[in-house]
């Protein structure tokens, strides 16, 4: 036991600080692996909830309906204001095509990401009267610039309606998809347009 204790001494007598950078690089690396490791994981798993978030709760991107228009301007492409668009006559049941839509059946939510109060329970009444059932309302935390309408892929032939119906009131809404996972099958976030 002591031959071996003498011979780790002996061997660490002997070796010059030379001999050390060998090591202490590949332990220097090492360590930069992990440290670089952990953060990278960090990193990801809170990212990853941010994306997979379901329905409601993951961050949405909203169009900036001036930029978009002043981008299209510039590359000489016609963009029809909301403003031109006329507004159809709605009934309870809508035939877009060979579909027809009937309007008690689909899940509405009306948020409001304003300051002002009210405007969710306003909308909501005017969704009533045109023959929609099946209302909830509430407040949205985060703040939209413009007035959205996000409708679950499987309801997507009601996006025209629903446009209508809202532009009535938001000229500059706009309307985007979103996952089959949320409580609704269309959220309408009102904003400031």
């Amino acid at each position: 036991m002591d031959k071996k204790n003498t011979s780790i001494s002996e061997l660490l007598k002997k070796m010059k600080p030379q001999d050390f950078i060998y090591p202490s690089v590949v332990l220097f690396f090492f360590i930069m692996t992990i440290v670089i490791f952990l953060l990278a994981t960090k990193f990801i798993s809170k990212n990853i909830n941010k994306i997979f978030a379901p329905g409601e709760t993951a961050a949405i991107q909203s169009l900036d309906l001036d930029q978009y228009k002043l981008i299209a301007k510039k590359l000489n492409i016609d963009v029809s204001s909301p403003q031109d668009v006329p507004p159809q006559n709605t009934t309870s049941s809508v035939d877009i095509g060979a579909v027809s839509l009937d309007k008690s059946t689909i899940a509405i939510i009306i948020k409001n990401s304003t300051l002002e109060k009210g405007v969710a329970s306003a909308l909501a009444q005017q969704f009533k009267n045109e023959g929609y059932k099946k209302i909830a309302t509430g407040n949205e935390p985060r703040t939209y610039s413009t007035t959205t309408i996000l409708i679950k892929e499987s309801y997507i032939s009601y996006g025209p309606i629903l446009l209508d119906a809202v532009r009535k009131f938001y000229p500059s809404v706009i309307a985007t998809t979103t996952t089959e996972t949320g409580s609704a099958d269309a959220i309408i976030i009102i904003g400031n347009q």
